[in-house]
């Protein structure tokens, strides 16, 4: 019920929500448990959207806990955790550091999916946006330009991520 008061903009119940599902599922299987993190997971993702980032780190920081110890290191749960430290940092105009956990993510997206998925494709294209935040322009251009490749070559070029990365280049 959190994650859909959250998609519906309800950040204040969803919290109170994924609260009491984090407290039953430590109570009920202990703090290392993969749903602990998922809770964890989804408290940090409201609190982003809240724009609470201490809070949301706070939260994020305790699931990639448990999902390295529960998934391991190079795992999709890993991935989505990075990823939100890169938008929380963006936030925070952090844009080098942004980058870093960025890359970290596109680096265990590799690993696990290729170097053509989709999914690399979207790192890649937060890579490019991150850079054009810290004017590394000529960067961000080379990422964007992949990203579209990556997007054609899986999607066709009538397709509306394959549009998406054309307005990114005329952002």
């Amino acid at each position: 019920y959190g994650i859909v008061l959250k998609n519906v903009k309800k950040y204040d119940e969803a919290i109170s929500y994924h609260n009491k599902a984090t407290a039953i599922y430590i109570k009920a299987r202990g703090k290392y448990d993969i749903d602990v993190g998922h809770s964890h997971y989804n408290l940090g993702s409201a609190y982003f959207e809240k724009d609470e980032l201490d809070k949301a780190q706070e939260n994020f920081n305790m699931a990639l806990e448990i999902y390295t110890k529960t998934c391991g290191e190079n795992s999709y749960d890993v991935i989505d955790v990075w990823s939100y430290f890169g938008n929380i940092l963006r936030k925070r105009g952090k844009f080098q550091e942004a980058l870093e956990y960025y890359k970290k993510a596109l680096d265990i997206s590799i690993k696990l999916n290729g170097e053509d998925h989709l999914d690399v494709a979207d790192f890649i294209s937060s890579i490019a946006s991150a850079q054009m935040d810290a004017e590394m322009f000529t960067e961000a251009i080379q990422g964007y330009q992949r990203a579209l490749e990556i997007r054609k070559n899986k999607l066709g070029t009538e397709h509306e991520d394959v549009a998406s990365s054309y307005y990114n280049f005329g952002f």
